[in-house]
C-alpha cells in the first residue's frame, strides 16, 4: 500500500472513531502535499460532509471528479454518487439526481447510486421512480437496510401503506432485524388501527434495549450519572431539552412557549439543538434559553460529554423515535433524571429514560398500558401533568385573519400526514361525504404534489362511491401562513384515527374551524380529545366511529353552528390552558422538581 493510501486509511479510521478534527487536519495536510490526488481530495470532501461543512465538501468532491475525469467506471461511480449525496445535503435534489444517474451510467450495478436516486426522486415527488430505484437497491444489496428504508418511505408517500409495512417486514427478515428497520416498524404501527397497543409497547422495549446495548457497548457503559442528583440548595433546577426540531417545525410551536414561560427564579434552561440548518425560529428559541449546545454533527460520545459538562438535572428528549433523535445519548444517561416529552406519541423503550410526560386524557390513570416494564422494573413511568400535556403558540399566525368558510357549500378538510389516512379513515370520511350531498373534501400534505399519491387516494375514494370532483388534494405551500390559510375556506376539519393530529388540530381551532375527533384506545388516538377538552369544546369528541360520522354530518347540516364556531373559537382557545405557555411551564416545572427529588433520593 502506498504512503498516500495508508495516510487516507488512517485518516478515515480517525473519522470513523469520531475524531473528525484530527481526520480533517490529516487529510488537509495530505491534499496540500498532493493537490492532484483525486482519492485524497475525495476523502477530504467526505469527512467535510460528515462534519456538516457542506459547501467545502462540495468543492472538494467536485474537484475529485474533475481530477478523475478519465478514471475507470468502477472507480468513477462512487465519486459521482458521493457528489450526489453532498448535493442532496445542500438541498439541490435535481443536481443530486443528475450525479446519481451519471454514476449509474458509469456502473449500472452500483447500489449506492440506485439508493441515492431513490432519495432524490422522493424529494422531487417522483414516487414511482423512487420505488423502482429503491427496489433495485434491495436486489443488489438485500442485507443493507438503506434500500428497504427508502422503499418503505417511497411506498408510504405514494399512499401504498400496506406495501410500505410489508417492505419494512421483508427488510427486517433480510437484514436479521436491523435496528433502523425495527424503528421504522414501531413508527409505522402508530398509523395502524389493527396494531395491538400492548404488542406495540413490547416492540418499543425491544428497540430501546437495542439502542442501549449499542450505546453502552460503544464505550458509554463506563459513563454513569451520579448515584444521586445534585442538591438544589442555593441554586436553580437546570433543565435540558434535546431536539432536532428547534426550528420551523411543529415541535417548536409547542416547546417555544414553554421555554419562554419558565420561571427563571426557579429553573434555567439548556437547549441541545441538533439542527443542521438553523433558521429564524432557531434564533428565537436560542434567545429564550439560558444556555445552548449546538449538537449538529456531534457524535454520541462528544455530545454525551458536552451534556455532562453542563451538569443538567433533568434531561428531556423531545423527539422519541422520530428522525434526528439522540436516543443513543439518552441511553448513556448523561443526567440522573431523564424524561421523554412532546415529539413522539408513545414510549421510547430506552432504559435510560425514566419518565414520559402525558395527561389523564391521553393516558387514563386506570389504564395499565403506557409504561414499559423490563425485569420487573418499570421504565418510563407516566407523569400526568394537570390539564392538557401540551400548549400551543400561534406565533406568526397570531395576526392571520380567520376569514369565512367557502360560501359554495360544506368543505371538510384534513391537513397533515397522509399516512394517517388509512382504510378505516377513508371508509368513515366516504360515509360522511355520501350523507352530505354537495360537500367536498380538501386534503393537504406535501405528498399530494405527486401524481402517484393523488391517483392512489382518488382510487380509494372512488371505490367507496366518491367521485374525484369532490376531492381537492393540495401539496406544498411556500409559507406556513399560506399553508394554514387554506383553512379559511374549510367548514369542518376531520381528525384522522387511530393517530390524531396535534399541530393541525390547534391550527384549525385557531382559524375558527371545528375539529371532529375520535377518542381512541392509545395515546396517539387520544391527543385530539385532550386538545379539544383543553380548548373548551369537548362536544366535538366522539366515542365511536359511528358517533364520529354523526357528529361530522350533524355539523355539516347546521351551518349556523359552524358559523358560530368560526366567530368564537379563536378567542376561546386563546383564553384557554391550551395557549397558556406560562401555566404549562409551571406544571412541567413541578413535574421536573419531583423527578429531580426522586433522583436525588429525597423521595
Amino acid at each position: 500500500m502506498s504512503r498516500t493510501r495508508e495516510a487516507i486509511r488512517s485518516a478515515m479510521a480517525l473519522a470513523t472513531a469520531g475524531q473528525t478534527a484530527r481526520a480533517l487536519d490529516a487529510l488537509r495536510r495530505l491534499v496540500a502535499r498532493s493537490p492532484s490526488d483525486a482519492d485524497a481530495v475525495h476523502h477530504l470532501g467526505l469527512v467535510l460532509l460528515r462534519s456538516g461543512e457542506v459547501e467545502q465538501a462540495l468543492h472538494h468532491l467536485r474537484r475529485s471528479v474533475e481530477l478523475d475525469k478519465w478514471g475507470g467506471p468502477a472507480a468513477r461511480a462512487p465519486l459521482l454518487a458521493n457528489l450526489g449525496i453532498a448535493l442532496a445535503a445542500s438541498g439541490d435534489h435535481a443536481g443530486a439526481l443528475r450525479e446519481f444517474e451519471a454514476a449509474l451510467w458509469a456502473d449500472e450495478g452500483y447500489a449506492p447510486a440506485h439508493l441515492g436516486r431513490a432519495h432524490a426522486l422522493t424529494h422531487l415527488l417522483e414516487f414511482d421512480g423512487a420505488i423502482e430505484s429503491a427496489r433495485r437497491a434491495t436486489v443488489l444489496r438485500p442485507a443493507d437496510s438503506g434500500g428497504w428504508l427508502a422503499l418503505a418511505g417511497a411506498l408510504e408517500h405514494a399512499w401504498r401503506l400496506d406495501e410500505s409495512v410489508e417492505a419494512i417486514r421483508e427488510g427486517l427478515a433480510r437484514t436479521n432485524g436491523d435496528a433502523r428497520l425495527l424503528r421504522a416498524l414501531v413508527v409505522a404501527m402508530h398509523f395502524r388501527s389493527e396494531a395491538d397497543p400492548a404488542e406495540h409497547e413490547a416492540l418499543h422495549a425491544r428497540i430501546g434495549a437495542r439502542i442501549a446495548a449499542s450505546a453502552l457497548g460503544a464505550g458509554g457503559g463506563a459513563r454513569r450519572p451520579p448515584a444521586r442528583a445534585r442538591g438544589l440548595a442555593g441554586r436553580r433546577l437546570r433543565i435540558g431539552y434535546v431536539s432536532p426540531d428547534l426550528r420551523d417545525h411543529a415541535v417548536a410551536r409547542f416547546i417555544g412557549p414553554v421555554i419562554a414561560g419558565h420561571d427563571r427564579a426557579r429553573v434555567e434552561v439548556v437547549c441541545v439543538s441538533d439542527v443542521a440548518r438553523p433558521d429564524a425560529t432557531t434564533a428565537r428559541l436560542r434567545a429564550s434559553a439560558d444556555r445552548w449546545i449546538d449538537s449538529a454533527g456531534m457524535d454520541d460520545d462528544t455530545l454525551d460529554a458536552a451534556i455532562r459538562r453542563e451538569e443538567i438535572d433533568v434531561l428531556v428528549d423531545l423527539a422519541g423515535h422520530t428522525a434526528g433523535n439522540r436516543l443513543g445519548v439518552m441511553a448513556r444517561r448523561p443526567a440522573a433524571a431523564q424524561a421523554t416529552y412532546l415529539g413522539y406519541p408513545g414510549v421510547t423503550g430506552v432504559p435510560g429514560i425514566g419518565w414520559r410526560i402525558v395527561d389523564s386524557i391521553t393516558d387514563p390513570p386506570n389504564e395499565a398500558r403506557g409504561t414499559v416494564e423490563r425485569g420487573g422494573a418499570t421504565v418510563e413511568r407516566l407523569v400526568r401533568v394537570p390539564g392538557c400535556f401540551v400548549c400551543y403558540g400561534p406565533g406568526e399566525l397570531a395576526g392571520v385573519e380567520v376569514g369565512s368558510a367557502d360560501a359554495s357549500g360544506v368543505v371538510f378538510g384534513a391537513m397533515g400526514v397522509a399516512a394517517k389516512m388509512g382504510a378505516g379513515v377513508v371508509e368513515a370520511w366516504s360515509r360522511v361525504l355520501r350523507e352530505t350531498p354537495g360537500s367536498r373534501l380538501v386534503l393537504k400534505s406535501w405528498v399530494y404534489g405527486a401524481e402517484a399519491t393523488r391517483r392512489a387516494v382518488a382510487s380509494a375514494f372512488a371505490a367507496r362511491g366518491i367521485e374525484a370532483s369532490r376531492l381537492e388534494m393540495l401539496g406544498h405551500t411556500e409559507s406556513h401562513a399560506e399553508h394554514v390559510g387554506v383553512l379559511r375556506r374549510v367548514s369542518i376539519v376531520l381528525d384522522p384515527f387511530p393517530y390524531n393530529g396535534t399541530t393541525t388540530t390547534c391550527e384549525a381551532l385557531w382559524m375558527g374551524v371545528p375539529v371532529v375527533a375520535l377518542r381512541g384506545d392509545r395515546h396517539a388516538g387520544r391527543v385530539g380529545s385532550s386538545l379539544l377538552t383543553a380548548a373548551g369544546v369537548p362536544e366535538l369528541i366522539a366515542g365511536s366511529v359511528e358517533e364520529y360520522e354523526s357528529l361530522a354530518i350533524g355539523l355539516a347540516r347546521d351551518p349556523a353552528r359552524v358559523a358560530a364556531y368560526r366567530v368564537s373559537l379563536r378567542g376561546r382557545m386563546a383564553a384557554s390552558a391550551l395557549c397558556d405557555g406560562v401555566g404549562m411551564a409551571r406544571r412541567l416545572e413541578e413535574a421536573f422538581l419531583a423527578m429531580h427529588a426522586e433522583a436525588a433520593g429525597a423521595v
